[in-house]
């Protein structure tokens, strides 16, 4: 099944796995600024200085294991990206298909 996935709903599927991890840390992120501003006194200056790095650590951070679980397959239990993961993607898109063709009428005449 895995095979016959097309790379485009492979970039999907490992891009879906990266976002809640994303958003736990960019939470921390947020929560570090605080601490930053109220006990060490930053300014708004400092604060953007450090933006680029809580970036480019979240990106790295995310990206690597969403990227090698793609090329994890092994016999017996096959790939890490199953099934399920292909289902779910599935309905969503089916879902946001069916509400774009009744609410704003894509592919209607």
């Amino acid at each position: 099944m895995w095979k016959s996935i097309s790379s485009q709903r492979k970039l999907i599927i490992v891009t879906i796995s990266r976002f809640p991890v994303a958003d736990v840390l960019w939470t921390l992120v947020m929560a570090i600024n605080v601490y930053l501003i109220v006990f060490r006194r930053y300014d708004a200056e400092s604060l953007r200085r450090l933006e680029w790095k809580y970036f480019a650590g979240i990106v790295v951070f995310t990206f690597i294991p969403a990227l090698v679980f793609l090329f994890i397959n092994t016999e017996e239990k096959g790939p890490m990206y199953g099934s399920v993961t292909v289902c779910s993607l599935s309905k969503r898109i089916a879902r946001l298909d069916s509400c774009l063709v009744c609410r704003v009428g894509v592919g209607r005449d």
